[in-house]
């Protein structure tokens, strides 16, 4: 069994917070984007997490030198649950699986549609590859990580023609290879992600469509702070987001997508009820930073709770 790292407190806010789901939608709706990976770091066997977010859609941004086309109020909703479990197989390797569920409405022409229907599917392996066996004062914890997304939600490729509130997955399969980085001193911890992700091929024989995604790529950087003997942990995150050009050929005739790049902007807090059960909320916003490129931008509201089990 592991040995128990000198500061409990920010670990076991790890132990949560890389739990919670800060993927946030991008302007493919339900696409890759960024996200901390829902990692075991404590003295931990199993974690469940459930999540509830409420995503509203703010406006488009066609290209950094354009200005922003702003949506009304009450325009496009989204709202999602996000059920996870990690199991951790020994003291290093351990996989995880995520099931997200959307809600969605739009608002258009006096016209209001809604939508429910489940999202693409996650599979995830983790390796501790780095890990804390005794204090240091500068070495990191480091993990690497794979995600794999499964297309099971619905995607604007399967039809010719499609609502908003239909859109609940990226519609095709995609791997993900990344790095995180963990380090905690006294009351401050500081995290670090980076990933890249690669869609597959997949072709749509009633549209007569063929898909080719691109590379993409996104970071985050994450820093908390947890007053002594205090149960809460405050923190903000950065997170730049990439998706590379796509390739669309019907009848032969190909077609090839701009790039989309923004930013997450996070404020978080987090409730240590007890050792193996915490609550969390956050908030995400795409307008603060740029530059921004073809992509829809929003404001996320999220809430969370966990439940772990020992070893």
């Amino acid at each position: 069994m592991k040995r128990k790292p000198k500061y409990l407190a920010p670990i076991l806010f790890w132990s949560s917070l890389l739990f919670f789901p800060l993927k946030i939608m991008g302007a493919s709706c339900c696409g890759s984007g960024s996200s901390l990976p829902s990692l075991i770091t404590g003295d931990t066997r199993t974690q469940i997490n459930l999540s509830m977010t409420r995503s509203k859609l703010l406006g488009k941004q066609l290209s950094n030198f354009k200005e922003t086309i702003w949506t009304p109020s009450d325009d496009s909703k989204t709202q999602k649950i996000f059920l996870q479990g990690s199991y951790l197989f020994d003291n290093y390797i351990q996989i995880g699986l995520g099931l997200p569920y959307f809600f969605k409405q739009n608002y258009e022409n006096r016209i209001r549609k809604s939508n429910q229907y489940f999202g693409d599917v996650e599979l995830q392996a983790a390796y501790e590859v780095l890990p804390e066996v005794f204090y240091s004062n500068w070495l990191p914890r480091v993990f690497i990580f794979s995600k794999i997304t499964v297309p099971t939600g619905s995607s604007i490729y399967e039809k010719e023609s499609y609502d908003k509130v239909e859109v609940t997955g990226q519609g095709h399969s995609s791997v993900s290879l990344g790095a995180l980085f963990l380090k905690a001193k006294s009351s401050i911890d500081i995290q670090f992600m980076a990933e890249i992700h690669k869609g597959l091929k997949r072709r749509f024989t009633k549209r007569k469509l063929l898909l080719e995604p691109g590379l993409g790529a996104s970071a985050l950087l994450s820093a908390g702070f947890s007053p002594s003997n205090n149960p809460w942990r405050w923190g903000i995150s950065l997170s730049p987001n990439y998706e590379g050009p796509q390739t669309l050929t019907f009848s032969n005739k190909s077609f090839k997508t701009d790039y989309e790049f923004y930013w997450d902007t996070t404020a978080s807090g987090s409730y240590l009820y007890s050792r193996y059960t915490s609550f969390h909320f956050a908030i995400t916003d795409q307008t603060i930073l740029g530059p921004v490129h073809n992509t829809s931008l929003s404001r996320t509201f999220s809430l969370n709770v966990q439940k772990r089990w020992p070893l």
